[in-house]
């Protein structure tokens, strides 16, 4: 990775180690596994197969530019076949509806938060899922308050998913907390 980027020329060159990954989180057994390794385990999954997709089409820009990427691709987690919508929201939100979730999936588009060359662990979750909010409260392509003209942007995101940010908090505002 470079900048928190995949660096996918490089990766598609020697592809060994990462593919080795991917086929690990492909044949895990999660059966007796606790939520906070789940939880962790998905997330890792989820990113893991964006960045797989992404490589098997490279060069594509995004994978916003793969027909079917997130709703109809299937990919092996678990010894199971699923999409990545269906981990993000069968797997991850309708178990686990915490709205920190939606920063730690990097769908590689622009808008997503910088990947880290550090995995989400079951001991460490919450504390690596409270790190990515203090993140987006501190970009300005997410949150911003601009003083002078008295006026907020707020990124799409808090919109798309508004119902889960009110359900936490009351309102967008107080999960904010401007």
């Amino acid at each position: 990775m470079n900048d928190g980027k995949v660096d996918y020329k490089r990766l598609k060159i020697n592809p060994t180690e990462f593919l080795a990954l991917v086929e690990q989180y492909e044949q895990f057994y999660l059966r007796g596994s606790d939520d906070d390794f789940k939880k962790a385990f998905y997330i890792n999954a989820y990113n893991l197969l964006v960045i797989k997709g992404v490589l098997e089409a490279y060069s594509v820009e995004s994978s916003m530019a793969i027909d079917g990427f997130f709703k109809e691709i299937k990919f092996t987690v678990a010894n199971e076949q699923v999409t990545l919508d269906q981990i993000e929201f069968e797997r991850l939100f309708e178990i686990y509806p915490d709205p920190r979730l939606h920063f730690a999936l990097n769908g590689n588009a622009l808008s997503c938060l910088t990947l880290y060359n550090q995995a989400f662990t079951a001991e460490e979750v919450e504390k690596q899922l409270d790190f990515y909010l203090t993140m987006v409260m501190d970009r300005y392509d997410y949150v911003l308050v601009d003083n002078t003209t008295k006026s907020i942007f707020i990124s799409k995101i808090f919109d798309w998913n508004e119902q889960m940010f009110i359900d936490e908090a009351g309102s967008i505002w107080t999960y904010i907390d401007l």
